[in-house]
């Protein structure tokens, strides 16, 4: 029963929500215990907004672009008590990421996490890799804050065609985390800048904000 109601999550995130690449996180400092997984849904909206015309490159609401509704799978699995690694698929996208968390005060942690995203839709192919930093803070065993700055590098391109488009995306992301039991809940919002080229990223030439709220729930099985 479980098998058929991830299989059926599954199929639903292919064909029904966006192809466009996600920007969340939807994980603390946490890593899964040796030899264990976790699993989980994530549901948010990805939103485009415009730089402002005055060139400051500052958002304004009324130019939200189409929104896109992303539901992703995740899979995690612990490789040692500070390591683990994970697969996310959306729509035609697939992501694996490999954590590692070098601090642990416990009230207080921090994680680095690096990744990579394949994409093949409708004649549209890419890669991306990222890596962002995820600080934690736990002031008791349930609740956790975490946030923390975000990179990726974005690069697709139609089959057809010769030419690819490279992004730069660069931001980051905050969150809860609310542990009840073997479940977890976690809202997140993440906020990033894009360039289309490397000198854009400190100039007031940014091809446009992304902006991606959701909430993922997580299993321990």
């Amino acid at each position: 029963m479980k098998k058929r109601f991830f299989l059926s999550l599954a199929l639903v995130s292919l064909l029904v929500f966006t192809g466009c690449y996600s920007l969340s996180t939807y994980q603390n400092a946490d890593t899964i215990r040796e030899g264990k997984f976790a699993g989980g849904l994530g549901i948010g909206v990805l939103q485009f907004a415009d730089p402002d015309t005055d060139g400051g490159a500052l958002l304004d609401t009324n130019e939200f672009m189409d929104d896109y509704q992303m539901m992703e799978l995740f899979l995690r699995y612990g490789l040692t008590e500070n390591m683990d690694m994970g697969f996310k698929i959306y729509s035609t996208n697939l992501s694996m990421d490999w954590k590692w968390r070098f601090i642990d005060l416990g009230i207080f942690r921090v994680a680095s996490d690096i990744g990579g995203v394949y994409s093949n839709f409708f004649g549209l192919t890419g890669w991306a890799v990222y890596g962002n930093l995820i600080f934690d803070i736990r002031p008791v065993d349930a609740i956790s804050l975490y946030f923390g700055p975000k990179y990726q590098y974005v690069s697709y391109g139609f089959t057809d065609d010769i030419d690819v488009v490279p992004q730069h995306y660069y931001g980051g992301f905050v969150g809860f985390k609310f542990q009840l039991g073997a479940i977890a809940l976690m809202p997140e919002v993440a906020f990033y800048k894009v360039a289309m080229n490397a000198e854009d990223i400190n100039a007031s030439t940014d091809d446009g904000f992304l902006f991606q709220p959701g909430v993922a729930i997580q299993f321990g099985f």
